[in-house]
Parts: C-alpha cells; sequence; structure tokens
C-alpha cells in the first residue's frame, strides 16, 4: 500500500549553472537546476525549492534536456490537475489513476507525489470509491508528514483537515459485513509513517464491521487529535459498557466543541450508533 520513501528511478545531478524555467502560466524561473526527478525539479540559487511537474512546462539553458525527458509525464500531471480545477472528475480520474500507479511503481514523493496522491483521493472521493480512497489518503498523509507541500498549493489542495490528517467525507465507518468492509480488513501492514496509526484504526473499525476479533483493537491513549477521534469512536462501539459510556461521554464534548463542523458530524454519528447497541430500550431509542 505505501509507496512513499522509495527512490525515483532517474535523478540527473547537474552541475551549478544557470537555467530558465519556464512554468505553465508562463512565469520563467532564473536559476540553477541541481536534479530533475519524477519528485519535480529541484532548483537553487537564492530560493532553492522543488518545482512540481505540474508546474514545469520546458527549460532552457544547462539541464533543458534533463528535463525535457519528463515531457510526456510533466504533460500528464499538467492535464490531470488542469481537469480535476476545473471539476471535471470524468476525465481527470483516468489520468488520476494511470498516475497513482505509475507512483506505486517509481516511488514519486515531492510536490508532484503529493499532487497525485491527493488528485486520486479528490477522484475517489466524487465518485464514490470510498474505501479506496483511503489508499490515496494514507500515500498523500505520509507525503505531508514529511513537511512536503503541493507547489503554490493549488485549489487542489485542502481535501485533508490540517489539525486532524482525517478526510471529512471518509468517515470510519462501514456497513456491517459489505465487500468494502471485508476487502479493506483484510489488507496488511499499515507502514510506519504518518499515515500508520490512522489506518490502523480504520482497519481495525473495518474488521469489526465483519465480526473481526476484538483484541485486533488499538489499546492505550491515542497522541494525536486524529487518532484520538477515532480511537473515541471505536470505543463508542465495542463489547466494554463502560468504555462505551466513557468514549459517549468525550464524544458529546467534542460535538460541542465543533459545533456545526464535520467533527460534530462524526461525533454524534458515533454516539448515535453506539447508543444503538445498548441492551436497554431508552438508550436505543434515543440513539
Amino acid at each position: 500500500m505505501r509507496c512513499v520513501g522509495s527512490t525515483a528511478i532517474l535523478v540527473l545531478a547537474l552541475s551549478a549553472a544557470g537555467a530558465e524555467i519556464v512554468l505553465r502560466n508562463g512565469q520563467v524561473v532564473d536559476a540553477p537546476i541541481e536534479t530533475v526527478a519524477y519528485d519535480g525539479v529541484s532548483i537553487g540559487g537564492d530560493a532553492p525549492r522543488v518545482l512540481g511537474w505540474d508546474l514545469v512546462y520546458y527549460a532552457e539553458g544547462e539541464g533543458a534536456s534533463d528535463v525535457a525527458v519528463y515531457a510526456e509525464f510533466s504533460d500528464t500531471v499538467w492535464r490531470a490537475k488542469s481537469r480535476l480545477e476545473r471539476g471535471d472528475f470524468r476525465l481527470a480520474g483516468p489520468l488520476f489513476e494511470e498516475l497513482f500507479e505509475q507512483q506505486a511503481r517509481v516511488g514519486i514523493e515531492g510536490p508532484t507525489g503529493l499532487m497525485i496522491a491527493e488528485g486520486t483521493l479528490r477522484c475517489r472521493v466524487a465518485s464514490g470509491r470510498h474505501t479506496d480512497a483511503i489508499e490515496a489518503w494514507a500515500v498523500a498523509l505520509d507525503i505531508r508528514g514529511t513537511g512536503q507541500r503541493q507547489s503554490g498549493e493549488s485549489a487542489v489542495a485542502g481535501l485533508i483537515d490540517a489539525e486532524t490528517g482525517l478526510v471529512p467525507t471518509l468517515a470510519p465507518i462501514w456497513l456491517d459485513g459489505s465487500v468494502d468492509a471485508k476487502r479493506f480488513a483484510a489488507g496488511g501492514a499499515d507502514g510506519p509513517g504518518t499515515a500508520g496509526p490512522l489506518i490502523a484504526l480504520y482497519r481495525a473499525s473495518a474488521r469489526r464491521s465483519v465480526g473481526g476479533p476484538e483484541d485486533e483493537l488499538p489499546r492505550g491513549e491515542p497522541g494525536e487529535p486524529g487518532e484520538r477521534l477515532v480511537a473515541l469512536m471505536l470505543r463508542a462501539t465495542g463489547p466494554d459498557e463502560l468504555a462505551r459510556v466513557t468514549a459517549r461521554e468525550h464524544l458529546l464534548d467534542v460535538a460541542e466543541e465543533s459545533a456545526g463542523s464535520w467533527q460534530e458530524s462524526w461525533a454524534r454519528a458515533a454516539i448515535g450508533r453506539s447508543l444503538l447497541i445498548e441492551s436497554e430500550e431508552r438508550l436505543r431509542d434515543a440513539g
């Protein structure tokens, strides 16, 4: 599941001579090209950074031929992003699927890798492929965990909540026994990256929905806000009655503190699902 941490198959070290990098918006960046890779074009000079392939059109001067090697890849990245920015998920989706497969094979990180992962996430959410969207979310979250941001943080960014790392449209809830839940529950290791603990909690939720063993649920208190919220939702529907009551109390606090937000929606949904499994009729009615 994880592609983050791999090394791109082609990195070309270049001299510190100057170059002109022409961007898709017509701007020209004058700076020495240091390396060229699937991640993007790394430049030095007064403002060293990596330019994503959604920005880079072509280059002139030292390193131009190396940038040209990625021309076809750059065009695909740019077309995918352009379609996404105008809300054309139907046409953007196939391009992002192609790029996401390439990302998994090659190991694309940097601003380009983040754009691919978040673009795939958006398209899968838009098409209702929520379980598949979790895969793209995990890749994007791991890349963001390194401190990476998209080039310019364009309008295609922002689907992942900055505070929690969660995606508001991807709640950790499955229909009991669903095919998607079974498929996700059967997944392998969740990796050591930023996304690992959250994906482990989501997988625990999926396993529970298909009758998996309760001892597979995470123990202890998670440290991050997103992990804490998902863990509370899990405990609220767990086998321990006292733990369910305590979790509902904490979730009510979350709902009141985040009134009007997606977090309130998640918390109240979890409280309702929790009450529905209680033995007392009055509690089930409240649920």
